[in-house]
């Protein structure tokens, strides 16, 4: 039996051929047309298969290999011009088999296999601070409590969002220079990392850029994997990183689908009370704390080119970060956020059309002292702003119910339209995003 290659466009490799040998037990040669009927496949049939590589060669020399075919496997000698692994499709033409040229994948695929491949291995920002607040404080080694030191400045403290005051990762100007509290929460959100990329993208040749948390992790892991002289440069710390088996928090995986926000389960260890880690063992948290601002990014990607939603409309751009903060007892928190924008066709009577009108959601998650974890869901559109809130303790319930007047005042001081804030105990029925089976299928 011969494979030919039908089509010249074919990435295969011109005139690559797999041919039979020996019958499937490996006894007295079986004809093509008897080895092609066992496999259930008429003339005309195409099929997915895959090229399983034996003992006897290999992916560059050939050898004898097995054709995966429908779960059956038609053994055949190849020329080495197939990589060993490579799924092919196969089109049958009386007793012969053709080789065809696989479809492209669709645009989103690649997001979808880069989001696929760190799915498994995330660590959230806020266990992974405070573990890396312990170690700081008890570790031995100065290259390590300075290396750490460095990356925790970069976390803002409660007591300065709350009075919008400026420090390291918020600072807009001179050192010291006060900001408003809405100016200090937009600079907390462009050092988030999720904006990284696109901030080295964008800059100009020559500029110096204040760390965002992406990179801060980044660094840090380059002064850990350093001689102590100097820090390893970004190829090798980005190549190192990637041969590590980053650590995971295992409440990430408990769900097939992807869910944002949810608000990340508190330390049961007070900081200070745990072993500080190795550099070992912090370069793979630190791996991990990487891999959980990509899967936010990619996720964030998936969606806005037009990924699969539980929801009726796709948005048209979202955005998806996890905040994190120093409370005033010196703990570690985050704020889990999620921002979409669509465009809603309105009915304009006077010129009888259609105009496109931007409609904001705003989704929060995030765990308090005192309160527990708290959801926040806002919508504006058109200059009125619907608000929902849940609280998982009755205590915080009643808080809320009791400040909502207040809070719906000091909105509409910035001419917004607020009905009442609706509150409700329990928690809210979470978007999940539907990306498992593609993300299976795509990686068969």
């Amino acid at each position: 039996m011969q494979i030919t290659n039908s089509s010249p466009a074919t990435p295969r490799g011109e005139g690559a051929t797999l041919t039979g040998r020996e019958g499937p037990s490996g006894g007295a040669a079986t004809s093509p047309a008897q080895l092609l009927d066992q496999l259930s496949l008429k003339d005309g049939d195409s099929r997915l298969a895959r090229l399983l590589l034996q003992a006897g060669g290999t992916s560059q020399e050939g050898g004898r290999a097995l054709l995966e075919i429908s779960g059956q496997r038609l053994p055949v000698q190849a020329d080495g011009r197939i990589p060993a692994g490579d799924l092919i499709r196969v089109l049958r033409a009386g007793n012969e088999l053709r080789l065809m040229a696989l479809p492209e994948p669709p645009a989103r695929s690649t997001l979808s296999q880069a989001l696929a491949q760190k799915l498994p291995f995330q660590q959230d920002l806020q266990s992974g601070f405070n573990r890396l607040l312990d170690t700081a404080s008890q570790s031995n080694q100065p290259q390590m409590r300075q290396a750490l030191a460095q990356l925790l400045a970069m976390l803002p403290s409660q007591a300065n969002l709350q009075s919008g005051s400026s420090n390291a990762p918020l600072q807009s100007g001179q050192p010291g220079q006060a900001s408003g509290g809405a100016e200090a929460v937009r600079q907390w959100l462009s050092a988030s990392g999720v904006f990284s990329e696109a901030r080295l993208a964008t800059a100009a040749p020559g500029d110096t850029l204040p760390p965002d948390l992406k990179q801060a992790l980044l660094n840090t892991a380059r002064q850990l994997l350093g001689d102590g002289r100097q820090p390893a440069s970004p190829a090798d710390t980005a190549a190192q990183l990637r041969a590590l088996q980053p650590s995971l928090s295992p409440h990430l995986l408990q769900s097939g689908q992807l869910q944002f926000p949810a608000a990340p389960p508190p330390d049961m260890t007070q900081v200070g009370g745990r072993v500080p880690l190795s550099v070992g063992e912090t370069l793979r948290l630190l791996a991990g704390m990487l891999n959980r601002i990509s899967v936010n990014q990619l996720h964030a990607q998936v969606l806005s080119s037009g990924g699969a939603s539980q929801e009726a409309a796709t948005p048209t751009q979202t955005l998806m970060m996890e905040l994190p903060w120093l409370t005033a007892h010196g703990e570690a928190r985050s704020a889990q956020l999620r921002i979409e924008q669509r465009q809603q066709e309105q009915e304009d009577e006077e010129n009888a059309s259609k105009q496109k009108q931007s409609q904001w959601r705003l989704a929060l998650a995030l765990d308090l002292d005192g309160l527990g974890p708290l959801y926040f869901d806002l919508t504006l559109a058109q200059g009125q702003l619907d608000t929902r809130i849940w609280a998982e303790r009755p205590l915080a319930l009643k808080l809320l119910q009791a400040t909502t007047e207040d809070l719906a005042e000091r909105l509409r001081k910035l001419d917004l339209t607020v009905p009442a804030i609706a509150c409700h105990l329990g928690k809210p029925v979470m978007l999940k995003t539907q990306l498992s089976q593609r993300l299976i299928d795509e990686r068969a």
